[in-house]
């Protein structure tokens, strides 16, 4: 490790073998945020996330797993006033819902694929709320106003699916995760809609559109990798909180046309190291098995499983399947 000095920034560099509890010790003692490790002086060590890693029990690993491509993020914002257009167009019915929406006391936001798919100019499946206050409640007005239908409620994690109007969406209250150790389930902590963001998967998926502004509120660089059809991490410890991230990250890459960041290939290498996919609870793992082959090409992603070296940790109990067996799963 040494010192090196630009301008009015200090950088630690490390080697690729230190360990994150060290890293953080050093980098707490002169000071630093940010370091990067010799010979990839373009990605970074991130303090924060290092002491998130260390408190996930995670300290003894080596700080090459959690480098990302960037230090952070800066917000943009876009007004769109033809987004609610748009979403009418595929969903006509929600004309009839959008001044519930709009007359809500609450701040009240379209996330997740749902505004991802509306950018693309894809179809969305569903409509993805999130609300700065109780979405449960924010719910059960809804219902009783629109003469909805709930179909369930989790008010640990404060979401609730309605049906409206022949529209389903999905409601869930601003918040913030933090995962006590990998794979489990995140402590939850309220939030501002600004906040909730960095929570998600992918920056593809953490847009937020606010409806009552026609604002478009980006802070991971959505809009850039949306672009630069990138699926992105959002943080360089996703999949040590969730490594279910990395299916749904290489589904979402095939169905999109899109390529896998280089954080994204780092953060699997990882996972592969700490076996964390053998450590998730078999339901969890099988739901995601379920979606890739409910998938219009799943073949096309069994294939980036195996370029990948993930096949036997996410198809555990199977071999890979020939091109022949592929090719059938194509046309199921």
């Amino acid at each position: 490790m040494k010192n090196t000095i630009r301008g009015q920034n200090e950088f630690l560099i490390f080697s690729a073998a230190e360990t994150v509890s060290s890293a953080v010790q050093k980098m707490g003692r002169y000071g630093i945020e940010t370091a990067t490790i010799k010979g990839s002086h373009e990605r970074f060590l991130i303090k924060k996330f290092l002491e998130i890693a260390s408190k996930m029990g995670l300290g003894s690993n080596p700080v090459w797993q959690f480098t990302f491509g960037r230090i952070s993020y800066k917000k943009r914002e876009k007004r769109d006033k033809g987004f609610l257009k748009k979403i009418s167009d595929y969903f006509p019915e929600f004309k009839k819902i959008l001044p519930f929406l709009l007359d809500s006391k609450e701040r009240v936001f379209l996330v997740g694929g749902s505004v991802r798919d509306i950018i693309l100019s894809i179809p969305p499946k569903e409509i993805d709320v999130m609300i700065e206050g109780d979405a449960l409640k924010f719910a059960k007005e809804m219902a009783k106003i629109t003469g909805g239908n709930i179909k369930n409620t989790h008010p640990t994690f404060g979401t609730a699916t309605i049906e409206v109007q022949g529209i389903r969406m999905d409601l869930a209250r601003a918040r913030k995760d933090f995962y006590p150790s990998p794979c489990s389930d995140p402590v939850i902590k309220w939030a501002k809609a600004e906040e909730d963001p960095i929570r998600r998967d992918f920056t593809v998926n953490a847009l937020i559109f606010d409806l009552k502004n026609a604002l478009l509120i980006d802070v991971t660089n959505g809009l850039e990798d949306i672009e630069k059809k990138l699926i992105t991490p959002i943080t360089p410890i996703s999949f040590y909180e969730d490594p279910t991230r990395l299916q749904r990250g290489i589904r979402l890459a095939v169905r999109l046309g899109f390529e896998l960041s280089e954080d994204f290939l780092v953060q699997v290498e990882g996972v592969k190291k700490n076996l964390f996919m053998e450590k998730l609870p078999r339901e969890r793992l099988f739901a995601e098995d379920k979606l890739i082959l409910e998938e219009e090409k799943p073949s096309l992603i069994i294939k980036e499983c195996i370029k990948l070296g993930v096949f036997p940790n996410i198809f555990p109990f199977i071999p890979p399947p020939s091109q022949k067996a592929m090719e059938e799963m194509d046309r199921a």
